[in-house]
Formats: C-alpha cells, sequence, structure tokens
C-alpha cells in the first residue's frame, strides 16, 4: 500500500513539473506563428468559373502590373479578369441565400449582378457553341439603350464562330467589339478584302505580316459594319460583346428641325466613311489622368469623328472617387473587373463588387467611390463623337 502511495505522489510531482514546460511551449508557438504566417503570407485567390484557389504573392497595388502584353502569342490569364465573369458555384455567397439579389432595374439604369444573369445557348448573334447572358439591350424598361451587351463563355469544347460587324439586312449597319475576360481566342481576318472596314487601323494595333491573332485577357477586337472575322475561341473562354447599329457621322435632322433614325442605315454616306478595324490589348493602351481627378483611364479606340462610342479601362486605388458628380447625355455600359466600392445612381447607393454589370441611361446622376484594400478596375462602354440631337 506505502508502495502504492508512492508511485501515486510520484506521478503527479512530474506532471506538476511538466505544466510550466507546455505552457512555455504554447506561448512561444503564440508568439512565432503570427510572425511567420506574416512573412510567408499569400493572397489567395477563387476562379468563380471552376471553383480552383491560387495563390499570388504580387503585392502590386494596381490590379495588373501592366507588362508588354505581346497579344500575338499566349500571355498567363490575369485572375481579376476570370472574376469578372462573374459565374456563380453552388457554395458562392450570396448565391446559397434563396431568393437573394442585389439587381435592381429601373426606367434610367439598372444593376445586375451575377446570381441574377440567365444564361443561354446559341443566343449571341455570329456564334455557335457559345452560352451568354444578355445584361444590356434595348428591351430594358425605358427602351433607352441603343446597344447590346453580353457576357459570353464557351462549352467545354473548343467553339469555332463567325464574329461579325455586318447585318442580314444590307441597310443597317451592325458594328461589334469583342473584350477577352478569361482564356483566348485567334481572330482571322479575311484575306482577300484588301479594301474594306477589315483593314487594320495601323496606328493603333501591332501589325503582323500574317491575318492570324491571338486575343488573350484584356485582348479586344473591334469588327465595324461590312467586316468579318473568323473567330476560333478556347474552351473555358469568357468575353464581353458589345454590338450596336454605327451612327454615321454629321447630324440626322430632318427638314421640320426633329431629330429622325437614319442612323445605322448608309443613306447619304459611303463605305470610306466607316471606320475601320481595331485589335490590340489594354496593356499597350497610353493611360491618361485628368486634372481634378483621381482614377487612371484607358482608351482602347481611337478618339476621331468615325468611331462613334469608346470602351474605358478605369482604375481607381482604394479611397479614390469621381470629383465630378455626372450628369451627360452618354449612355454606360458597365462591367466590375476587379474591387468592390459605392456607385450612386439616380438618388440610390448601391455596393458594387466584382463581375457587377450596370447600365447608365441619358442623365442619371452617376457617381462612384472606391472601397476596400484593393483597387478597382472597370470595363466602361460610353458612346462618343456624335450630336446629342441625334436619336441613337
Amino acid at each position: 500500500r506505502k508502495e502504492c502511495m508512492y508511485k501515486m505522489e510520484q506521478r503527479i510531482l512530474t506532471r506538476r513539473a511538466a505544466l510550466p514546460l507546455c505552457f512555455s511551449v504554447l506561448l512561444l508557438l503564440f508568439i512565432v506563428t503570427p510572425v511567420l504566417a506574416k512573412k510567408d503570407s499569400k493572397k489567395v485567390e477563387i476562379n468563380l468559373n471552376t471553383g480552383e484557389t491560387a495563390t499570388n504573392t504580387d503585392s502590386s497595388s494596381r490590379p495588373n502590373p501592366s507588362p508588354p502584353s505581346k497579344f500575338l502569342s499566349i500571355n498567363p490569364s490575369y485572375s481579376y479578369h476570370s472574376a469578372a465573369a462573374g459565374y456563380p458555384t453552388s457554395s458562392s455567397f450570396p448565391y446559397t441565400l434563396p431568393g437573394h439579389t442585389r439587381s435592381k432595374i429601373t426606367q434610367t439604369y439598372a444593376l445586375i449582378s451575377p446570381e441574377s444573369r440567365v444564361y443561354a445557348p446559341n443566343i449571341l448573334p455570329g456564334f455557335l457553341n457559345i452560352t451568354s447572358a444578355t445584361v444590356v439591350s434595348p428591351s430594358m424598361p425605358g427602351s433607352q439603350a441603343h446597344f447590346t451587351m453580353y457576357i459570353a463563355r464557351t462549352n467545354p469544347s473548343d467553339a469555332t464562330a463567325l464574329g461579325t460587324g455586318s447585318s442580314i439586312d444590307s441597310n443597317v449597319y451592325i458594328e461589334r467589339l469583342i473584350y477577352v475576360l478569361e482564356g483566348s481566342m485567334k481572330v482571322d481576318f479575311p484575306t482577300t478584302i484588301k479594301k474594306s472596314t477589315c483593314d487594320l487601323k495601323t496606328k493603333v494595333v501591332i501589325r503582323s505580316t500574317k491575318e492570324h491573332f491571338t486575343l488573350i485577357p484584356g485582348g479586344y477586337v473591334y469588327l465595324p459594319p461590312k467586316c468579318e472575322a473568323q473567330i476560333v475561341v478556347s474552351a473555358n473562354t469568357s468575353f464581353v460583346v458589345i454590338d450596336r447599329v454605327y451612327t454615321f457621322p454629321g447630324s440626322n435632322l430632318g427638314t421640320s428641325g426633329t431629330s429622325t433614325k437614319a442612323s445605322g442605315h448608309g443613306h447619304g454616306h459611303s463605305d470610306a466613311d466607316l471606320p475601320k478595324a481595331v485589335i490590340g490589348d489594354e496593356r499597350d493602351i497610353k493611360v491618361e489622368q485628368f486634372a481634378g481627378e483621381m482614377f487612371e483611364l484607358r482608351r482602347l479606340l481611337p478618339v476621331t469623328p468615325d468611331y462613334d462610342f469608346n470602351i474605358h479601362i478605369m482604375d481607381f486605388q482604394p479611397g479614390d472617387f469621381l470629383n465630378v458628380k455626372e450628369v451627360h447625355y452618354n449612355q454606360h455600359g458597365l462591367l466590375m473587373l476587379q474591387g468592390q466600392g459605392v456607385y450612386r445612381l439616380g438618388e440610390e447607393w448601391y455596393s458594387v463588387t466584382t463581375g457587377d454589370v450596370i447600365y447608365m441611361a441619358p442623365f442619371v446622376v452617376q457617381w462612384y467611390g472606391a472601397l476596400g484594400r484593393e483597387s478597382t478596375r472597370y470595363f466602361l462602354y460610353k458612346d462618343t463623337a456624335r450630336d446629342p440631337l441625334v436619336v441613337q
């Protein structure tokens, strides 16, 4: 009995002696672990299309370090383009909330968040094996939109498609712009039509001895009326498409002084008045800054009267905002490529984030402020170089 009592006392003493050592080890781990984690921290990025995660140790504050594009060859995809495609997964918040959406449709503006998009096959004109969502169109409430905006993606297999700037009706001139968000596509211009609108504008693009170009995320192609290009879209590729009826330069005022809807028809104009095709990459475009404003701007198309719209790529650092509370006659179609912030539309204020689409009709009050820890970048359609008296 005495021997058993002695052994029990020895065990108790041994355990008491080990307690300070355990506490010391735990305290050391508590202090050292955060330091090590901070030293080896990596940014985790989620591809909303595939659900895959990737790490990125790039500490650049800009969404894109803007290296030379060399868009004639395949370059790595930038994650912000992929996320901007906005394909929700079944486990993504807030898509798990039944009946929840941030989308809002009014007579003068619309906010279309990713969970509200309806994707359907073969509704994008000129493409086969493409699934797309129509996010802006003239059929919206108020019927003020004079352009159509699609978010499109390929099926798992490669999709061969004919991207065209022409229309079935030869009297109506349709123009098209394609901007790659994720993946890649090959663009071939016809070699038999040397003096058509497919002639590339040499001051805008990098010329090649071939008629073949490969577009990667951030790459784009503008197809003017009467210009067809053969486009081969790779698997798992997403892109934005802007379609619009072309408006010729000059006033379309009738004899009574009221505006007419002659835009898009070639009455009184020749094909020589049409713009030329453009192909390029946003990283090759010169960054512009404006006095009194904080944002940085890239304009993807030439600022000349023959182009009736432009695409602006706009960057905001966290805390940046539009100085002007804008009210103007121009229409906008906006896609958030990266970041988050607050957008004022009319008398309402909306939280917006990557993947959101906004339509703004003429003369709606609009303002943006960038929030969060990462910079904002968005894609913005804007009609330009046309008399406000013209019904577009």
